[in-house]
């Protein structure tokens, strides 16, 4: 009995291992691939144009009660559906709201 659970135990060792080195695969893969987007936007001029004072205009409106106008603006600007935008206000208004 307890061989077969030590049996068991390096069986699951090895398969997690194995899983973890697959997602390190993955991820250098992602990074790559990432890279490669990156460059091929610059090339034809499609970078990520979103400006970096985003989250500081989002919370200005979130803080005057403009929720509504903070999704419209940031669905504007990152092109993410109504549902995304929603939860990115809405996380922003929690973070936001931490530190008040």
């Amino acid at each position: 009995m307890d061989y077969i659970v030590i049996i068991a135990l390096v069986i699951l060792g090895i398969a997690i291992l194995s899983i973890e080195s697959n997602i390190s695969s993955l991820r250098k893969e992602v990074k790559n691939i990432n890279k490669t987007l990156e460059k091929i936007a610059k090339e034809i001029g499609a970078e990520d144009k979103i400006p970096e004072n985003l989250d500081d205009d989002l919370k200005k409106l979130i803080a005057e009660g403009k929720r509504i106008q903070a999704i419209k603006q940031y669905i504007k600007v990152t092109g993410v559906s109504l549902k995304e935008g929603k939860e990115y206000i809405d996380n922003l208004s929690s973070d936001y709201n931490k530190y008040e």
